[in-house]
């Protein structure tokens, strides 16, 4: 084996253990944060996304600098209702989202695709990789820089 051969087999092992050991580490530190207002979560189906879910935060990764941010959305109120019927509202408004508003979009929930979590959540045109518990939700895009979302469930109802 040559040189060349020897180097680009490290890079592809290196590759292979090194991308998934930053998601784990990623996911710990948004896992670990915890939100600067409380919310009463309650504990639901953990293979259903239906009812109520509050918006806690979302972790980006600034791709320039390597820099990571989370933004804290707790005390924003923001929340997403699944339907039965494959929409899903979303109500509340924050000043560093101002695109929501109450709306309504499609999902689907499915099948895992990705080395990450149990499902993926298409949120209208977007598929996440998505780890779904009793009482959270996990959304993680950061696979193609994209972000880490954390909802708490809130309800099993549609409030």
């Amino acid at each position: 084996m040559t040189n060349n051969e020897m180097n680009l087999l490290r890079k592809k092992i290196a590759l292979r253990y090194f991308l998934p050991l930053c998601l784990i580490l990623a996911l710990g530190c948004a896992e670990d944060e915890k939100p600067n207002c409380p919310i009463d979560k309650t504990n639901g189906d953990p293979k259903s996304v239906l009812g109520t879910w509050q918006l806690v935060t979302i972790n980006y990764l600034d791709m320039e600098t390597g820099k990571e941010t989370i933004k804290d959305f707790s005390c924003d109120n923001l929340v997403f209702t699944f339907l039965e019927n494959g929409d899903f509202v979303v109500k509340g408004s924050s000043p560093d989202m101002p695109f929501f508003g109450d709306f309504t979009y499609e999902f689907k929930y499915g099948e895992k695709l990705a080395d990450f979590g149990n499902s993926t959540l298409r949120l209208s045109h977007t598929i996440h990789p998505c780890l779904v518990e009793k009482d959270k939700i996990l959304l993680n895009s950061r696979f193609v820089d994209g972000e880490i979302i954390l909802f708490y469930r809130v309800s099993e109802t549609f409030d």
